[in-house]
């Protein structure tokens, strides 16, 4: 195993697994430190390992790049510490942390970096948490960007509201919605993320900043279920209101600008990509 690695990623999920496609498709070395090892996760160019073995090897590791997708609601501060510490401490690298546009709490109006974060949930605690800390660990040499995230579509393995009002209706079976619809949120396509993330790999001038990487257009959960509704050639689906539990949002609208400005990014309107994905979608078995 090479000890030399353009980008080390903390963390195997959906997203991180796009972005793993996306970086070998680009010849990039990439080193995955995840618990979710299985025999197909080999790819040419990526090498993945458990935690344990990481934290033995770190210090004997050279990585361009950090990108931590951890969750501390799945693991411990302790831990958290070490992986952080692990990929930073020897390195220089640029890190980039992946955050929620949740830990702003509700907004009226799509909130800019600058608004003070105001978490409501357990999860977007944790997320704060997550931010903090690495804020106050990593090395000061350590160029560090924290992407405050929307709600990602556009792959059929998120457990995301797209999917759910997707599988609703082909399975013809009811969806359940809060406020009778009216809960808004902005979504961001999965491969306009991962765009945004690849574009900040290589901006190693960006220091100690943070960018909601979103599109700032509010969409309600009642005009998600109308694109697919459009779509879907199988009938009504019954719709079931329910009020909305706590720690749910009645809004979350993250102003996207800066990202847009500092990146040259320009992030599909969130309509038109669902009715893309959706689309897709409908022209194979959904599993």
């Amino acid at each position: 195993m090479s000890n030399d690695f353009d980008v080390c990623i903390l963390g195997h999920g959906v997203i991180s697994s796009q972005l793993v496609n996306q970086l070998s498709s680009e010849n990039k070395t990439v080193l995955v430190v995840t618990e979710n090892l299985s025999n197909d996760n080999f790819q040419e160019n990526v090498t993945f390992i458990s935690r344990a073995i990481f934290l033995k090897k770190a210090q004997s590791m050279i990585f361009g790049n950090v990108v931590c997708s951890l969750r501390l609601d799945y693991l411990s501060e302790e831990l958290f510490i070490k992986l952080i510490l692990g990929a930073t401490l020897r390195n220089t690298p640029n890190l980039i942390l992946m955050s929620s546009g949740s830990v702003y709490g509700e907004t009226l109006l799509p909130v800019t970096e600058e608004v003070m974060a105001r978490p409501e949930s357990t999860y977007a605690k944790s997320r704060l948490n997550a931010e903090e800390i690495v804020l106050r660990v990593v090395p000061p040499s350590t160029k560090l960007v924290i992407l405050r995230i929307s709600n990602v579509y556009g792959h059929p393995d998120l457990e995301d509201f797209v999917n759910q009002s997707w599988r609703s209706h082909y399975e013809s079976r009811h969806q359940t919605v809060y406020q009778s619809g009216l809960i808004y949120r902005d979504f961001i396509h999965i491969d306009d993320l991962i765009q945004a993330i690849c574009i900040l790999l290589v901006r190693s001038h960006v220091d100690r900043d943070i960018f909601n990487i979103s599109t700032g257009i509010s969409l309600s959960a009642e005009e998600v279920l109308e694109i697919v509704q459009d779509l879907q050639a199988k009938g009504n689906v019954e719709i079931v209101s329910a009020s909305k539990p706590l720690g749910i949002l009645d809004r979350s609208i993250l102003d996207s600008s800066k990202a847009i400005n500092a990146l040259s990014w320009v992030p599909r309107d969130p309509k038109q990509g669902i009715t893309e994905y959706y689309r897709r979608l409908s022209s194979k078995s959904f599993e």
